[in-house]
């Protein structure tokens, strides 16, 4: 997946020149009702699952010309896992692409297309947004576990899952122009995730060899604070060109 990640880098690079990107680094609060349901119906410390982590996207921009609609479609990558000091490691690793959409609706009409810094008007008005961000994710969830008590099964088991969903989140944030092709954001997204199943969680939850493949499904809850940085190479070399 870092791979992909890597290509679309250098994608986005080679278009730097024309348009603006955008890093954000996302830290991930997660719930996973199903999933601990399960693992709380064996009395297994929910404490001992998967973590919260950090998600890293990598988006290319563009706009309207008239309105302040501005879409972000880009790749994010997050990975969460837990390891035991002698039972179940759990790994939850996710590869997204997401296609974000926002709008200024205080400063809905612009005044031109440059950066945040260039435009009129305070920074709560220029800078405010909200969005929506639908996206569709690559997981594969892995979990393994040491046998140190049944002889009726093996020492170690491991299984893979790889799945893929639908995933729907709103954002809200506020670009604050650092100068005239850097814009940072904090921001804050909220994701909703139906349905993802974990085949053979039941299997390793009971230290069975993950043969059957029991599925469990879930709807994942992400609430991520986080922040962006923003760059307009494009603005930046058009001022270069109309000073010459």
């Amino acid at each position: 997946m870092k791979r992909y990640l890597l290509i679309f880098g250098i994608f986005l690079f080679s278009l730097s020149a024309n348009a603006q990107f955008s890093f954000a680094t996302k830290y991930s609060i997660n719930n996973y009702s199903a999933w601990e349901d399960e693992l709380e119906s064996i009395n297994y410390p929910t404490s001992d699952f998967i973590d919260n982590g950090l998600e890293y996207e990598l988006a290319y921009w563009f706009r309207l010309k008239q309105k302040r609609i501005e879409f972000l479609p880009g790749l994010s990558y997050q990975k969460n896992s837990f390891e035991s000091d002698g039972t179940i490691d759990w790994d939850k690793t996710s590869m997204y692409l997401n296609l974000t959409s926002v709008v200024y609706p205080l400063d809905f009409e612009g005044d031109c297309n440059c950066p945040t810094w260039g435009k009129d008007g305070d920074l709560i008005s220029k800078g405010f947004f909200i969005g929506l961000s639908p996206s569709i994710g690559s997981h594969t969830l892995t979990s393994s576990f040491t046998n140190l008590s049944n002889p009726d099964v093996p020492e170690e088991a491991t299984f893979e899952s790889k799945q893929i969903s639908f995933r729907i989140g709103a954002l809200t944030g506020l670009d604050i122009g650092i100068n005239k092709w850097i814009t940072l954001t904090p921001q804050i997204n909220a994701y909703y995730t139906p349905g993802l199943e974990w085949e053979g969680l039941a299997d390793i939850l009971n230290f069975r060899t993950p043969n059957v493949q029991e599925a469990v499904t879930s709807n994942v809850i992400e609430i991520q604070p986080g922040l962006k940085l923003t760059l307009r190479p494009d603005y930046l070399l058009e001022q270069r060109r109309m000073f010459r």
